[in-house]
């Protein structure tokens, strides 16, 4: 988790007035998401009902999540 997070730290310091998108698999995002909310680790049912193909918008320097993620299409 940690690894991912300066990872998005290092962006956000590169780009400060842009928007950034990331792609990336369920599991990552959902630690992301998980980080976000608070949360230790992600609940199974959690990850299981992260749909394909999803958005979400995070406010990344103040670690909150804006909008979760919902389906694409």
């Amino acid at each position: 988790r940690q690894r991912f997070l300066s990872g998005i730290d290092a962006l956000t310091d590169a780009y400060p007035h842009e928007t950034i998108a990331l792609v990336g698999h369920g599991l990552t995002l959902s630690l992301y998401r998980a980080h976000l909310l608070g949360q230790p680790t992600v609940k199974l049912a959690d990850w299981q009902n992260l749909p394909f193909a999803a958005v979400a918008h995070v406010a990344p320097k103040r670690h909150q999540l804006l909008s979760d993620f919902r389906p694409v299409g």
